[in-house]
């Protein structure tokens, strides 16, 4: 299976997934949070597909994936409805920490520089 669609596909279920959480959904957990997603990793059958979920308030990340989880079978059925697939993949939502970490390198590498300046 070609990689660049593999990519479409993910980008394109990405889209349809963002647009629902945008327009809302009824569980009041996914209403109150700002919820992104940064992107769909689908296997090669298409059978499965990883939904990477940053969640700005981390206090609220856990609700905000049970949330998602909830509502797996309402998401396929309008991720299936929307995107022309053989099979519509199963979804596993994934919280992405990517964003805390880079902030936290860039702690880091500002703390290096502050010490370096005051070393000079």
């Amino acid at each position: 299976m070609s990689e660049l669609r593999l990519r479409r596909v993910g980008q394109e279920i990405k889209k349809v997934i963002s647009d629902l959480l945008e327009k809302g959904m009824k569980d009041p957990r996914l209403k109150d949070s700002l919820v992104t997603i940064t992107h769909v990793l689908v296997t090669p059958d298409f059978k499965y597909a990883k939904v990477y979920v940053s969640v700005l308030d981390d206090a609220k990340a856990e609700d905000v994936l049970n949330g998602l989880n909830s509502a797996k079978g309402y998401i396929r059925k309008e991720v299936g409805s929307k995107v022309k697939l053989r099979f519509t993949p199963e979804f596993s939502f994934v919280l992405d920490k990517s964003m805390e970490y880079a902030m936290d390198m860039s702690r880091l590498i500002d703390k290096v520089r502050k010490e370096d300046e005051e070393r000079s």
